[in-house]
């Protein structure tokens, strides 16, 4: 859950949704398999990270812009395969 305050120090002062990059300049992102066991075609989906930012003490959390629909991969890859 997205906070309003930092659960580490109560401070009210968040940077919300600051984009995160990694060293090369691409977007961090987080990635889930619907098809894991597959050879190819693993079904791979993907969010980009976010990160809320304490101004006060630096703590940092992250969240992915599309929850559902890694959850979604992440249910189907529990199903058995039909092969």
């Amino acid at each position: 859950m997205k906070i309003s305050s930092c659960s580490k120090c109560g401070s009210a002062k968040i940077v919300p949704d600051a984009c995160t990059y990694e060293n090369k300049g691409g977007r961090l992102s987080a990635c889930v398999s619907s098809n894991p066991r597959a050879f190819i075609f693993k079904g791979f989906r993907s969010g980009y990270l976010k990160a809320w930012i304490c101004s006060d003490c630096g703590y940092a959390e992250l969240y992915v812009d599309n929850a559902m629909q890694l959850y979604e991969a992440y249910a189907a890859s529990l199903q058995p395969s039909n092969g």
